[in-house]
């Protein structure tokens, strides 16, 4: 009896050893998204913070693939990948602009703001993905009303460390990157260091477009480049440079009138291009006494085409009644300064206040939209004129967008046209806008450099075409 109580004692005793030896402290997770660094447990906000570990062995390569599993977020299917992202239903919408509230939902890369551009979201050489759920008005004031999403890429470090990765997959799949990090001072690691990314993916896409008999029409062609600096110029100082570039050319051709899964009927390809040149600067300084200085300047450029075919078919083997083309070419500035003064303390800073923050934020944003200017690129030639007069005009008021053809029936809240060439009424239709009331648009006529249409109309009767249409009209040769 007294030898099976002490084998048992023993057995006790070395269960709980082994346990003690096996348990390790994870470190905590860090949220740098809500206006003071903060752990994750102790943060306030609805967060979702996924961290490289998960990311890696998940095999994300993109937001992309990771917005469709993070709670109440959504975003437009307008392009190739996700550039307008709404939290709780809060978020831009499309590219048309004064649709919804701009910059609703913060889209940031490290301290560079891609807000309305998630299509340079890679997640390679990434340290986390942080989104914050509901108004952030702290740290951005009306700037993030629906949110933040942050990806917070990997810092320069004062030891040598890199990574790689490659991938071959269905559809021409070929993706590759490699980072590389480390000091650039043998005598002293820790005052200069450096990181180091790149990363190239390229595919074919999984759709196969049978009218113009293509397997790459969904392609997707991405360039991602990033360079960090950190230089500690003394025990007060220490600043940190970034510069990024992304050129992201992928084509956009996802959708039919039908459903057919994998194959699309468009006639005119679509594109999502994307440049994005970026650079940003920070500096902090604890030279005060029991304060800490914070100071960020960032600059983004970039340069964007997103145009797809907006009747998603051709329109001789479809009779849907109208054909459409948008095309929307976009320039965006954007250059912010930010100056904080920040408490150390984080308990008992200021009698009563724990813990404080003052600043001033400034911010100069430009962007220049084109809709369809070049008309050239959308009239059809003239033997595919039989059926069409003239396709994908535009107009900015009181239309974003319009295209005129000839149709079988007037699109609904169109402008209904009267008799014309073969094929009947003819109609201008839009979206984005509201339409002004309907008129009499009478006959159409067959203009030499633009389409002889048999049995079309010589001259045309009725009222004339809406103000400012006109004009636009007789450009593309029609009165």
């Amino acid at each position: 009896m007294k030898m099976l109580l002490s084998a048992f004692a023993l057995l006790s005793i070395s269960s709980a050893a082994y346990a003690e030896e096996i348990v390790t402290e994870l470190p905590p997770i860090i949220v740098t998204g809500v206006i003071w660094d903060s752990e994750l447990q102790q943060t306030t906000a609805s967060v979702t913070v996924l961290d490289s570990e998960r990311l890696k062995y998940s095999g994300t390569q993109h937001f992309s693939d990771l917005i469709n599993t993070i709670p109440n977020m959504s975003w437009s299917a307008t392009s190739s990948r996700p550039r307008y992202i709404q939290i709780r239903g809060i978020g831009e919408n499309s590219q048309f602009e004064g649709e919804t509230p701009d910059s609703s939902v913060r889209f940031l890369v490290d301290d560079l703001d891609f807000t309305g551009l998630g299509t340079i979201g890679n997640l390679f050489d990434t340290q986390q993905v942080e989104v914050l759920r509901g108004p952030q008005a702290g740290a951005f004031g009306v700037n993030a009303a629906g949110g933040v999403v942050k990806i917070v890429t990997n810092d320069p470090t004062s030891y040598w460390t890199g990574q790689s990765e490659g991938s071959l997959g269905n559809d021409s799949l070929l993706a590759g990157g490699f980072a590389i990090g480390g000091p650039l001072l043998e005598n002293d690691p820790e005052q200069m260091t450096f990181r180091f990314s790149l990363y190239q993916l390229q595919q074919d896409g999984f759709r196969d477009n049978k009218f113009l008999d293509k397997n790459d029409t969904n392609e997707r062609d991405e360039f991602n480049t990033r360079l960090k600096l950190r230089w500690v110029a003394n025990e007060d100082w220490q600043w940190d440079a970034t510069l990024f570039y992304a050129d992201t050319n992928n084509g956009y051709d996802e959708w039919t009138l039908n459903n057919t899964r994998f194959d699309t009927f468009s006639d005119y390809l679509g594109r999502d291009e994307q440049e994005s040149f970026a650079t940003s600067l920070r500096g902090n300084w604890s030279g005060l006494n029991k304060v800490e200085v914070t100071t960020i300047t960032s600059y983004t450029d970039t340069d964007s085409l997103n145009s797809f075919d907006g009747d998603w078919t051709d329109a001789d083997s479809v009779p849907i009644g109208w054909s459409s083309f948008l095309s929307t070419d976009r320039k965006r500035q954007r250059w912010s300064e930010e100056i904080r003064f920040d408490s150390i303390d984080k308990e008992d800073a200021y009698d009563f206040i724990d813990r404080w923050t003052a600043g001033i934020y400034f911010e100069d944003f430009e962007e220049d939209t084109a809709y369809n200017e070049d008309l050239d690129q959308f009239i059809l030639d003239e033997e595919e004129m039989v059926t069409t007069t003239v396709d994908r005009l535009v107009m900015h008021e009181p239309f974003l967008y319009h295209g005129i053809s000839n149709t079988t029936s007037p699109f609904t809240g169109g402008l209904a046209g009267g008799s014309g060439a073969p094929g009947g009424n003819y109609s201008i239709v839009g979206s984005g806008g509201v339409a002004p009331a309907p008129y009499v648009a009478g006959q159409t006529t067959a203009t030499p450099g633009v389409a002889s249409v048999p049995g079309a109309a010589a001259s045309t009767s009725g009222a004339a075409l809406p103000p400012g249409l006109s004009s636009i009209a007789q450009q593309a040769g029609v009165s």
